[in-house]
Order: structure tokens, then C-alpha cells, then sequence
């Protein structure tokens, strides 16, 4: 009887996509660019060798705390006034085909 209200998890594409990619997302009012996004997955493989704490491969905040600079030169953060605007300019700057594409 348990299994007539089971329902599998289903994610549409684009979130599977961005699940697989570790896409994390942080909102800092701050600037004309609130959002920020990155590939955890990308991060993580560029900066192989820096002795990166298992903080700071899992969180956003704990990276940027002392990566911020390097990860701009590298091209791989996107910024936008939305959610969806830097995630778009993550896909811009680093380069990463979008699923379908």
C-alpha cells in the first residue's frame, strides 16, 4: 500500500545538468550584480594543487573566501542581477555546452 504514493524524483534537464556541474548559486546585495554562480565541479578540477580544504570544495562562501580573485581570472564565475543571469554568464565565461547544444 506504501508504494501507491511513491513517487520517484524527477528533475527536468536543466536541473540535472546543473546538479551534475554542482552549479552553486550565492545572492550578496552588494553591487548592480547581486548573483554569482559557479561550477563546483569546474572549481574543484582548475584548482587541483592548492590544497583546497573539503570546505571549501562544497561551499560557495568558504571558496570564495580565498579564491574570489583567481576564479575571476579564470573565467569561471558568472555574475548577473538574477539567478538565471549568472548562471547564464557562468556558461558564457567558462565555456560549458549547455545540455542540448
Amino acid at each position: 500500500m506504501a508504494d501507491l504514493f511513491y513517487l520517484e524524483e524527477s528533475l527536468s534537464p536543466r536541473l540535472k545538468w546543473e546538479k551534475a556541474l554542482e552549479i552553486q548559486t550565492h545572492h550578496a546585495d552588494i553591487d548592480e550584480s547581486p548573483w554569482l554562480a559557479v561550477s563546483m565541479t569546474i572549481c574543484n578540477d582548475r584548482l587541483k594543487g592548492h590544497d583546497l580544504t573539503d570546505r571549501e570544495k562544497t561551499d560557495i562562501g568558504e571558496l570564495f573566501a580565498g579564491y574570489c580573485r583567481l576564479l575571476d581570472e579564470m573565467q569561471i564565475v558568472g555574475y548577473g542581477q538574477t539567478r538565471e543571469e549568472a548562471i547564464t554568464d557562468l556558461i558564457r565565461n567558462a565555456k560549458i555546452k549547455p545540455p542540448g547544444a
